[in-house]
């Protein structure tokens, strides 16, 4: 019996397509993430979507168990690890991250291209960042957006949550 792979639905909210590396203009070294879609207008009939480290949360599985299962899963970790991190609780953290490891590869996540932690540590700082946008939306009364929070608390410099 072989397993049916969920398809991804990209940060453009184009369902399907194939989560792509490769290098990144003329260099050699440097990979970046890409979704190929499939596109009608174009000659090739492909799309390239970029996708950004910070935007890897955006990709999500059309699989009924990615927001029934594993998006839960992501929220109970982050409440874990914001409001308590006693050592009583790293074995709690350690089956959280397990159990959403597997259910992300059981559901089809390109595993071999972007790894099932790096996606479930990206909901998990994605989670972080909206906190931080409806805080400052609701505590000090000015708007912000997602991508000035990842600047402000995650550039290479420092490295909150």
């Amino acid at each position: 019996m072989t397993q049916q792979k969920s398809k991804l639905i990209c940060r453009c909210e184009t369902e399907g397509g194939v989560l792509t590396r490769r290098r990144a203009g003329n260099s050699k070294k440097k990979k970046s993430l890409y979704n190929q879609h499939y596109d009608s207008t174009k000659k090739a009939r492909k799309r390239p979507c970029y996708i950004s480290k910070q935007n890897v949360a955006l990709i999500r599985l059309n699989d009924g168990r990615y927001s029934t299962e594993y998006e839960p899963l992501v929220k109970l970790y982050y409440e874990i690890l914001t409001d308590n991190s006693s050592p009583r609780d790293n074995a709690v953290v350690d089956r959280l991250e397990r159990r959403a490891y597997k259910l992300l590869c059981d559901m089809g996540w390109p595993d071999q291209v972007v790894k099932a932690q790096d996606k479930f540590r990206a909901d998990a700082r994605e989670l972080y960042v909206m906190d931080k946008v409806q805080h400052y939306k609701d505590k000090l009364g000015f708007e912000i957006s997602r991508e000035q929070v990842f600047k402000r608390y995650f550039s290479k410099k420092t490295a909150a949550f």
